[in-house]
């Protein structure tokens, strides 16, 4: 989880049982989202290009990954300070797809992500930068068969960019 999200009392719990009933090698649960406007339920949605067309949340807290398979596709990127969840679910899609993995989803919320207005960071604004260049750079193929994928990784680092005009 990150240090603004709460899990909920049964986080670990039912995760462990749709873990144990159907042994996924990757396992989401739907999230209350949770913003200064409200609380809504987001529960795991077909990926769009880039994810295979599985039903995913790469949000912290909101998925689990067997230990096998988070070590087929070589763990978090430790060059990321931003991203790091969407760019291991590039990988763990990718994989799941070419292996046949069996993935399964908890349609409930099981944690709350709480979204609060950040104050601008050049910081943090040079994190998302590299994160977006970095995703935009090293899945160039993947992208190029999928430019609206390709065009919304570009449109982050260029509103990034401005952010951070010395990057």
């Amino acid at each position: 989880l990150d240090s603004d999200d709460v899990a909920l009392p049964n986080w670990l719990e039912r995760l462990a049982v749709a873990a144990d009933a159907v042994q996924p090698q990757l396992l989401f649960s739907g999230y209350h989202y949770s913003s200064q406007d409200g609380t809504c339920v987001k529960l795991p949605e077909v990926g769009g290009g880039i994810f295979q067309g599985l039903r995913t949340h790469w949000l912290a807290g909101s998925f689990a990954v067997r230990r096998e398979a988070y070590l087929a596709v070589g763990g978090y990127d430790a060059n990321l300070g931003f991203s790091e969840n969407t760019e291991l679910g590039i990988r763990l899609s990718d994989m799941a797809v070419r292996r046949n993995w069996r993935t399964t989803c908890v349609d409930e919320p099981l944690m709350i992500r709480n979204v609060c207005v950040r104050k601008p960071s050049r910081g943090y604004d040079a994190k998302q930068l590299h994160a977006s260049r970095y995703i935009v750079e090293q899945y160039a193929s993947l992208f190029g068969r999928l430019p609206r994928d390709r065009y919304h990784y570009l449109s982050i680092a260029g509103v990034n960019a401005v952010r951070c005009p010395q990057a």
